[in-house]
């Protein structure tokens, strides 16, 4: 079995590990993102706030900052996290498995892997080693076919050209990024028809951030058809047009909505953004001021 060595674009070697069968995969650079200007400005509001990694470490014992490269997350939709997965890419000389094997948790095998049980209720949770540096974290069926395709290939993901080649064309080095091969319709209640048309026929999203020196993010849907993309593309400018009206009577929201700019080449339609992190810290500050109840 051949070992995953060479990262695809801004994904790490260790995620080739990964089922065949997933549609996205997402992932977070962990260093550059905790050194980041957004996470020290925003750490309380976030999915990677001091809390929610206090909560990681006290479930699997890692320090985040000292034993993880990676965060990644993949599965069916990325609108779904009930049915996606967790994995942690770890540095050598972690210390997880020791940890895992001195708590009091049970465990069971599956397909010659060792899978610990984390949580009962109210959502099952399992842990299981793909590799030494490998965890995956999630629901115990997911985690269970996770180590099926591990045992059964030393790269699963590999075999799946379409969401690889996806993650192959972002930037190596995006520190926040996200691939998705559409396979699932997306809801479309209180859409307009033009815009429901116009999500109808997205067949892959991608998107990457950049934290420094300002929160920079690109989106990218492609679509199966040019025209679909031109659809797009105008229903997007038309949603812009609206939220230019009604960010009149707000400059920092306003700076916001103009720092968006979208342009359509062929079947994709790019949508990127600009955000100076002096604008963000107005946007809080406006939205703590909205909160405070009236003297």
């Amino acid at each position: 079995l051949r070992e995953p060595r060479s990262p695809i674009g801004p994904m790490p070697a260790a995620a080739l590990r990964l089922p065949s069968n997933i549609h996205y995969v997402a992932g977070i650079d962990v260093q550059r993102f905790a050194e980041s200007p957004l996470y020290s400005r925003f750490a309380s509001s976030l999915s990677f706030a001091p809390e929610a990694l206090k909560n990681l470490q006290a479930e699997t014992g890692l320090d985040v900052r000292r034993d993880l490269t990676h965060v990644l997350f993949a599965g069916e939709s990325p609108r779904n996290a009930m049915t996606s997965i967790v994995v942690l890419v770890l540095r050598p000389g972690h210390a997880l498995e020791r940890w895992l094997v001195k708590q009091d948790l049970r465990r069971y095998e599956h397909q010659g892997r060792r899978i610990y049980i984390l949580a009962a209720k109210p959502v099952p949770r399992v842990a299981a080693l793909l590799a030494d540096d490998t965890v995956v974290l999630g629901m115990p069926d997911q985690v269970e076919h996770a180590v099926a395709e591990r045992a059964r290939s030393a790269t699963p993901l590999r075999e799946n050209e379409a969401l690889t080649a996806l993650v192959g064309g972002l930037s190596a080095d995006a520190p926040l990024w996200l691939a998705y091969q559409v396979t699932a319709t997306s809801p479309t209640e209180g859409l307009s028809p033009e815009l429901a048309r116009a999500i109808a026929g997205v067949t892959a999203v991608t998107i990457t951030g950049e934290l420094q020196p300002a929160l920079r993010l690109h989106f990218t849907a492609t679509t199966d058809t040019p025209a679909a993309a031109r659809q797009l593309a105008a229903a997007i400018s038309e949603i812009g047009t609206l939220a230019l009206y009604a960010a009149q009577q707000n400059p920092a929201l306003l700076q916001l909505v103009r720092s968006v700019s979208t342009t359509q080449q062929e079947q994709h339609v790019l949508l990127d953004a600009t955000i100076p992190y002096a604008l963000l810290d107005g946007l809080a500050a406006a939205n703590v001021a909205a909160a405070r109840p009236p003297s």
